[in-house]
């Protein structure tokens, strides 16, 4: 089979995925496949063409596709580690105060104190449910947790 024809129906077939999928991904690799296609037809040998192709998905991948995304407000942002946990729910172990207590959040103990900027500033006595509001070094803020 011609490379030309392959790098065709490598790019009609990603672009058609793109229809379903939506992000990018496969109209970047088609758009590949299609600049990997016209080299084919410029007389350029095989190796050249996976280059082509190669360097066209890479800088749509990484370059394009990032920015354009946040441009259309379609860029997903994960939160992992510390950025991850206001929000959580977590059990006092220990009365936690303004300045010291014990809570088991992600199944670890971890230090807490309630956190001075919510709405309540009281002791939390133990096991109760708090949810965490920010994490301050290994220190979680926490405030009582209420259910709406």
């Amino acid at each position: 089979m011609a490379p030309l024809l392959i790098w065709a129906i490598i790019a009609i077939v990603c672009i058609g995925l793109e229809v379903l999928i939506t992000d990018l991904t496969f109209l970047i690799v088609g758009i590949a496949a299609a600049g990997a296609g016209v080299s084919a037809l410029a007389g350029a040998p095989l190796w050249l063409q996976i280059l082509v192709f190669a360097v066209l998905a890479l800088v749509g991948l990484f370059g394009v596709r990032p920015p354009v995304l946040r441009r259309l407000g379609l860029a997903k942002e994960f939160k992992t580690n510390v950025d991850a946990l206001p929000g959580s729910r977590a059990r006092t172990l220990d009365v936690v105060t303004v300045e010291a207590g014990l809570i088991r959040l992600n199944g670890q103990s971890w230090s807490a104190r309630v956190d001075r900027d919510g709405p309540l500033t009281d002791p939390i006595p133990t096991d109760v449910d708090v949810v965490v509001t920010r994490i301050d070094g290994a220190t979680a803020l926490v405030q009582p947790f209420h259910n709406p």
